[in-house]
């Protein structure tokens, strides 16, 4: 298993969610570099399936500018665990943009292999202080690797 702590905001990882739940999420930034003032963003989605017997599948929806009611996409990401300690992730993110407003218009796709080490020692059981991820992406991701 993953440790208990988030193992990247920014980043996807191959560790998808596991059951059946509502999500929200929202976060703010000052000043926005479309305009000097504070701005925020949001996303609620749904997350349904268990990715240890078969596959979980979790859908949201975002709006990147609260303050104005625009920047609308979409995200799917399928999840699959694959070994013990291992999982993968596929996924679409920023889908359905507008291409007029949004920093990734064209959406973007990736897949994500996550592994958590099971040989190092933990003050918890069943637990690991070690995960890692590798995975490949376009869109954003292809933007952020290139150092644009």
């Amino acid at each position: 298993m993953p440790n208990s702590s988030l193992q990247s905001i920014m980043t996807p990882s191959g560790w998808g969610a596991n059951g059946s739940y509502a999500f929200g999420v929202v976060g703010g930034v000052y000043p926005a570099l479309y305009t000097q003032l504070a701005d925020m963003m949001g996303a609620v989605g749904l997350c349904f399936g268990n990715s240890a017997k078969f596959l979980n599948v979790s859908v949201s929806a975002n709006i990147g500018r609260l303050s104005e009611f625009k920047d609308y996409s979409y995200n799917v990401i399928l999840s699959r665990k694959i070994f013990k300690a291992s999982s993968i992730s596929v996924g679409g993110m920023q889908l359905f943009s507008d291409a007029s407003i949004s920093d990734s218009p064209a959406g973007t796709f990736y897949i994500a292999f996550s592994h958590s080490s099971q040989t190092m020692a933990t003050k918890t059981p069943g637990y690991s202080p070690l995960t890692w991820t590798v995975g490949v992406g376009n869109g954003r991701f292809l933007l952020i690797w290139q150092g644009t």
